[in-house]
């Protein structure tokens, strides 16, 4: 939560697991061929964008679960 954000090149987004029992993970397929290791409780997940545009993700144990992070030039 939020489903999209917007932010800028060079900004980190951090994910993190705030669920009592559920384990997901953040899910780039533009990035990662392979579904990426599980986020259990209290764990988190950052990602560091270098370059301009959309990127969608999913959780991969959930695939209803998406998002889509629009980085933006600097001005």
């Amino acid at each position: 939560t939020p489903q999209q954000i917007s932010i800028n090149v060079g900004d980190t987004v951090i994910w993190k697991n705030i669920e009592k029992r559920q384990y997901h993970n953040v899910w780039f397929k533009q990035f990662y061929n392979e579904e990426p290791d599980y986020l259990f409780p209290g764990e988190s997940y950052q990602q560091t964008f270098k370059k301009a545009g959309n990127f969608p993700y999913l959780c991969g144990p959930h695939p209803k679960m998406t998002g889509v992070i629009i980085v933006k030039k600097s001005k």
